[in-house]
């Protein structure tokens, strides 16, 4: 089987190609002038193959599920579930869709990690490209369970390598460090020094310890903001892995932003030197939340379908348990009030400690998520926050900065943005009781209701203005940069 590219551009010249079988045999004037296929190649340009280092090709047939959730609760609550239930014909059909998808991108070789990889083998030599394939090895750090599954990783690495063509080549697929036991690790190290293999290893999850090696690599500043302080924090998921790691992407930041007293406990539990941390809060554009007059908040109940004679109560967020919404249901649920009152709950399951079919009391309002999220504030009169683990709440400032009265719990740096007493109401995390009797009181008082909404605009307006945030950011990345041996040169 021969094939000739006619006048296609190389190097910024029309030139033509001669292939033969599997190999190019010859290029520009050398090249032959017939051939079994004849490709024209005017107005294009040949290039080399592309070359995927890192995929999971058969996962084409789980595209776009559960997107937008951090990684360990997708893995952990949505795909890992469900790979449990692939079979090996999946993979051979999931494989050579995405092969059809590579050749038609201009990807010639891929280094795929994944399950029955024999199937992937089967779809690849079938498609024509080529493949390092290593089979995914999980043990939950688990070193008995992994010496079971040593044994069917080296199975399935002769199935590979049996599948009759040199395009396909075999590998080692330990998953990850915080999935594959030390020993198991160490024993695919020993199998890959005696035979060759190469080793496929997820090390770049976590973005600060990625962006700490590279910028240590390039030589230039690193800038890290840590959002979620606490035992649900970033720093308390990195612990999993910090015994490889070591927090090279926090350890080695020129800044570390903090926006709670929490967080900056976190970092400074790790050794960090205190002048590197820097305060500096979430910031708020205006144009975008901000009070309506009372004609556009009646409108406003009408196109939402809210009832108008009510005081509105609302949740806005994840329905997750460690979000304090259970809390919330329970509070609602108790209180007797003569005031008519509504509780509006808009948000969606999580996929992290999710609360299952969540219990609808009394007149309670239960919808999806929305992106007019602001319109639901300006409609309502109180929000309320019952969370357990938070960093910097942008929920609460919007809520405030719309003129809403607000309740929320004593979590990370809410007692920071809020006053209690003058600019919201706080209770204690998890206490059902407190919480029932500050919804209870402002049913009761629409003065309250209406002093504390408006306390609360100006407080958002004269502190968290994004351009002030802004500023001081850019002010910390100047401070950086003018120590920088980079910027010096």
């Amino acid at each position: 089987m021969s094939v000739l590219i006619k006048d296609v551009q190389l190097a910024g010249r029309a030139t033509s190609i001669y292939i033969e079988g599997n190999r190019i045999a010859a290029i520009g004037d050398s090249a032959k002038t017939e051939a079994d296929t004849v490709i024209d190649g005017k107005a294009k340009a040949a290039v080399p193959g592309f070359v995927n280092t890192h995929t999971h090709a058969a996962m084409t047939l789980l595209r776009s599920y559960a997107d937008d959730v951090p990684l360990q609760t997708w893995l952990e609550k949505a795909i890992w579930p469900r790979e449990a239930k692939i079979e090996p014909e999946d993979i051979y059909w999931g494989t050579k869709l995405a092969c059809l998808e590579m050749i038609k991108g201009g990807t010639t070789c891929f280094n795929d990690m994944y399950f029955h990889m024999d199937q992937a083998a089967r779809a690849v030599k079938e498609m024509g490209l080529r493949a390092v394939l290593s089979e995914g090895f999980i043990d939950m750090r688990d070193p008995d369970l992994g010496q079971q599954l040593l044994k069917k990783q080296q199975s399935v690495l002769r199935k590979i390598e049996g599948v009759g063509t040199d395009r396909v080549r075999a590998a080692l697929g330990p998953h990850a460090i915080y999935t594959v036991s030390k020993e198991s690790l160490l024993a695919m190290k020993d199998l890959s020094d005696k035979k060759g293999y190469l080793v496929h290893v997820h090390l770049a999850n976590l973005q600060a310890d990625v962006a700490g090696i590279v910028a240590g690599l390039r030589r230039v500043p690193l800038y890290v903001k840590i959002a979620t302080g606490g035992p649900k924090g970033e720093i308390a998921r990195m612990r999993k892995v910090a015994w490889a790691t070591r927090y090279v992407g926090i350890r080695s930041a020129r800044r570390l932003q903090a926006i709670s007293a929490e967080i900056e406990a976190d970092v400074a539990s790790l050794g960090v030197p205190t002048e590197r941390l820097i305060r500096i809060p979430n910031g708020l554009n205006a144009s975008a939340y901000h009070p309506v007059p009372v004609e556009t908040r009646a409108a406003l109940r009408d196109e939402l379908g809210l009832p108008h004679g009510d005081v509105l109560y609302l949740y806005a967020g994840r329905f997750a348990r460690y979000k304090g919404v259970l809390d919330l249901l329970e509070a609602w649920r108790q209180m007797a009030t003569s005031t008519p009152a509504t509780l509006i709950l808009v948000g969606e399951p999580a996929l992290d400690a999710p609360v299952g079919d969540l219990p609808k009391p009394a007149h309670t309002i239960i919808r999806s998520w929305t992106p007019r999220i602001a319109a639901y504030y300006q409609a309502c009169d109180v929000y309320v926050h019952p969370s357990h683990a938070d960093g910097m709440p942008n929920v609460v400032l919007e809520a405030m900065a719309c003129g809403m009265a607000v309740i929320a719990t004593r979590v990370a740096a809410v007692p920071t943005m809020i006053e209690d007493g003058r600019t919201g109401m706080l209770v204690d995390i998890g206490n059902v009781e407190q919480l029932r009797a500050a919804i209870k009181t402002l049913a009761a008082d629409p003065a309250a209701r209406a002093r504390l909404g408006a306390a609360a605009s100006e407080h958002v307006a004269a502190t968290y203005p994004i351009a002030r945030v802004v500023d001081r950011i850019e002010e910390a990345y100047e401070d950086i940069l003018g120590s920088s041996p980079v910027t010096k040169r």
